[in-house]
C-alpha cells in the first residue's frame, strides 16, 4: 500500500512539474489569449514608453541647447535617430529587470533580447555612422 501511495504521489508531482514547466515556458494552451497579449504588451510597452520619454527629453532639454549652440534646429532624421537609440538602449535595463524577476516567459525574453541587441547594433554600427557621414559631406558641399 505504501509503495502504491508513493508512486501515485510521484506521478502527481511529475504531472504538476510538467504543468508548471509548461506554464513557465509559455506553452500549454490552457491559458487562452490573455497571457499572449500580456506578454506582447510587456514586450512592446516599455520601448514605446521610453521612446516617448526620449522624445520629450529631446524636445524640452536637448533641442533648445542644440539650437542655441548651432543656430539651427535638429532635423527630423536626427530627432528620430536619437529617439530610437535612446529607447533601444534604455530598454536593455527593462530586459535585465525581466531576467531578474522572471516576468516574461523565457522564450519571449530570448526573442526580446535578440531583437533589441540586433536593433541596437544596426543603429550604432550602421545607421548612425551613415547619417553622420551624410551630414558631414552635406556640410562640406559634396
Amino acid at each position: 500500500v505504501r509503495g502504491q501511495r508513493t508512486s501515485t504521489a510521484g506521478t502527481m508531482d511529475s504531472a504538476l512539474g510538467v504543468k508548471e514547466m509548461s506554464a513557465q515556458s509559455g506553452g500549454g494552451g490552457d491559458g487562452g489569449a490573455l497571457p499572449g497579449l500580456l506578454c506582447a504588451a510587456q514586450t512592446v510597452g516599455p520601448p514605446a514608453a521610453l521612446a516617448c520619454v526620449g522624445a520629450l527629453f529631446l524636445r524640452e532639454k536637448l533641442s533648445p541647447a542644440l539650437e542655441a549652440a548651432s543656430g539651427k534646429p535638429a532635423t527630423a532624421a536626427a530627432r528620430a535617430a536619437f529617439v530610437a537609440t535612446f529607447a533601444c538602449a534604455t530598454d536593455l535595463l527593462t530586459l535585465v529587470l525581466y531576467e531578474v524577476t522572471g516576468t516574461l516567459p523565457p522564450h519571449a525574453r530570448a526573442v526580446a533580447w535578440r531583437l533589441h541587441v540586433s536593433l541596437l547594433l544596426v543603429l550604432l554600427a550602421g545607421a548612425l555612422p551613415a547619417a553622420h557621414a551624410f551630414l558631414a559631406l552635406r556640410l562640406e558641399g559634396v
